[in-house]
């Protein structure tokens, strides 16, 4: 089942040119709120280097890839990413837009929703132990044995349900991932 989704279901944040968060708008707040992150909240991430926010090498170099393109031919870089909760998918597309002064400005707008039973390994305040799962930070499939499966695959392959305590996710990027975004930042480079 899909959700339609509203025309307004979009939020924005802005990074002067050393990438440290300066803006948020009113609409990053109520999701951080509604979400369960009320850390996220101004001030919560205004002066914060956007870099602390991305610990995978490859994730963070993809978007300093993204973004020197953007600085350098002034247009708009689009691309698909999720976010998703533990009840839901959500499909969004990323825009990132060059700054006046300098930095970049990010809008995510939600493009589809998707319901689904909760997902134990994704809801933040569960108990975790010292095993770590790598989930792709751009479409949220998690890595098994050597392949990306979307989470409730992961969930019911490693019985994720019948424990009392759940691994950590840390983030990566998959190969498609990396290959389809790859392909655009060399595109009228």
């Amino acid at each position: 089942m899909t959700v339609p989704v509203e025309a307004s279901s979009s939020c924005a944040y802005e990074c002067d040119s050393e990438f440290r968060v300066v803006s948020v708008d009113p609409a990053w707040s109520e999701f951080a709120v509604a979400n369960g992150a009320p850390e996220l909240v101004s001030p919560g991430p205004l002066g914060r280097s956007l870099w602390s926010y991305i610990a995978d090498p490859t994730t963070a170099h993809v978007f300093a890839q993204l973004f020197d393109k953007v600085m350098a031919t002034g247009r708009s870089a689009s691309v698909p990413i999720r976010c998703d909760s533990p009840t839901m998918r959500r499909y969004l597309n990323l825009t990132i837009d060059r700054r006046t002064g300098g930095g970049v400005r990010m809008t995510s707008t939600v493009v589809r929703l998707e319901p689904r039973p909760s997902v134990a390994l994704l809801e933040p305040d569960r108990p975790r132990d010292a095993g770590m799962l790598k989930m792709c930070s751009w479409c949220k499939r998690a890595q098994l044995e050597g392949e990306w499966v979307e989470v409730e695959e992961l969930t019911t392959a490693l019985r994720l349900f019948e424990r009392d305590t759940l691994p950590q996710i840390t983030h990566g990027m998959c190969d498609e991932c990396h290959a389809a975004i790859a392909a655009m930042i060399d595109d009228d480079r």
